[in-house]
C-alpha cells in the first residue's frame, strides 16, 4: 500500500498550469480533475493532500517550487507513480499540448493502469 505524501507547490518564474485529479475513493471530489493557472506576477501556493494526481504544464522557461512532507529517502516506490498526462480519464482540460515531454512521462500508460 502507498504511504503517498503532501504536496507544496510554488511559482518562481514563469507560468505554468498544475493539473490535478482526486484519487481519493471517499473523497467528495473523488474522478475529478482541476487545473489552476500559475503566473510569477502573483504569488501563489498551492498546497494538496495525498491521493490527488498532479502535473505540471510549462508554459515558457520556469522555475518552481515543489516540496513533499516526506523525505525523499522514505519515499516508497509507488509514491513516483504515473498515468500518461493527456488520459480523458483524468478530466484535466490543459491549455494546450506540451511540446516537450520526458521519455518517463511521455512512456505512462492510462490511468486505469495504476493499482490503488
Amino acid at each position: 500500500v502507498p504511504r503517498g505524501h503532501d504536496e507544496y507547490y510554488s511559482i518562481i518564474a514563469g507560468p505554468d498550469t498544475v493539473g490535478l485529479h482526486d484519487l481519493r475513493p471517499t473523497s467528495p471530489t473523488f474522478g475529478l480533475g482541476s487545473t489552476y493557472l500559475f503566473e510569477d506576477t502573483e504569488p501563489m501556493q498551492l498546497m494538496f493532500p495525498r491521493g490527488l494526481a498532479h502535473g505540471w504544464l510549462f508554459h515558457t522557461t520556469s522555475i518552481h517550487l515543489q516540496a513533499t512532507s516526506a523525505e525523499h529517502s522514505q519515499y516508497h516506490p509507488h509514491d513516483n507513480r504515473g498515468c500518461h498526462w493527456s488520459d480523458p480519464d483524468l478530466n484535466i482540460e490543459w491549455p494546450f499540448e506540451p511540446k516537450h515531454v520526458s521519455e518517463r512521462a511521455d512512456a505512462f500508460g492510462p490511468l486505469s493502469d495504476l493499482a490503488f
